[in-house]
């Protein structure tokens, strides 16, 4: 009896452990070479916040996150100044950044760098963007002990087209990222299109047919799960 509950224990201990490593730990990113694309100042102004994807293994144990939105404003000095807004029940949240471009086209940098969270460097990578429907930008986190990285769909509108949203899954998936680590998010009452009001009566809002979109070579874009974000 005493050996079986010995062995209960250790048992018990190591799962214990293998949660705490898996929780504590990002993926590791692949070598794989980010394209870039210039000319960011041309999409400026306000975005919706459609998909993310993150090597940070939380995302494994979220099952849904409310849709954002994020603002890009131009300086004087051609740094960014970037507000980050996150609709919840309570009202919004706000954080702002000032990101600085490199000397690399489609890169920038943290302009503020925090002394806490132990962060060595912040890089934002534009990988993909026709300005006037969506964006897709790599983020990436440099800590002391561990890299992280998000990837961002963005689009004009809350909602974009099948083919758009595959390409972003592709993308995320050829970075290393697991299919569980990818999240489309839910639209809230401050970012879904007002219900119009013609003659008298209340209609929905019109919806577009969307691009046909062509057969994925992976996996198909996840469902949507449940929990807010914490940026």
């Amino acid at each position: 009896m005493a050996l079986g509950l010995l062995f209960l224990t250790l048992l018990c201990a190591l799962k214990i452990h293998a949660q705490n490593t898996s929780q504590s730990h990002p993926l590791e990113p692949l070598k794989n070479e980010i394209p870039l694309q210039a000319n960011f100042q041309d999409a400026l102004g306000k975005w919706y916040g459609i998909g993310l994807a993150d090597n940070w293994v939380w995302y494994q144990r979220v099952k849904k996150i409310n849709m954002f939105n994020t603002l890009y404003e131009l300086q004087d000095d051609h740094s960014f100044n970037v507000t980050y807004i996150k609709h919840s029940g309570n009202g919004c949240d706000y954080w702002n950044r000032t990101l600085i471009p490199s000397t690399t086209p489609g890169q920038y940098n943290l302009g503020d760098m925090p002394d806490n969270f132990q962060l060595l460097k912040y890089t934002m990578k534009v990988v993909s963007t026709n300005y006037e429907e969506f964006a897709i930008v790599h983020t990436e986190k440099d800590f002391t002990t561990v890299v992280k990285f998000t990837i961002t769909l963005y689009g004009r509108t809350n909602n974009l087209s099948p083919a758009v949203k595959n390409n972003f899954y592709n993308f995320a998936k050829s970075q290393g990222v697991p299919h569980k680590n990818i999240i489309f998010t839910q639209p809230t009452d401050l970012t879904k299109p007002p219900v119009q009001k013609q003659e008298g009566y209340l209609t929905s809002p019109v919806v577009m047919p969307s691009m046909s979109a062509q057969k994925p070579t992976r996996e198909e874009p996840p469902k949507e799960k449940e929990l807010e974000i914490s940026m």
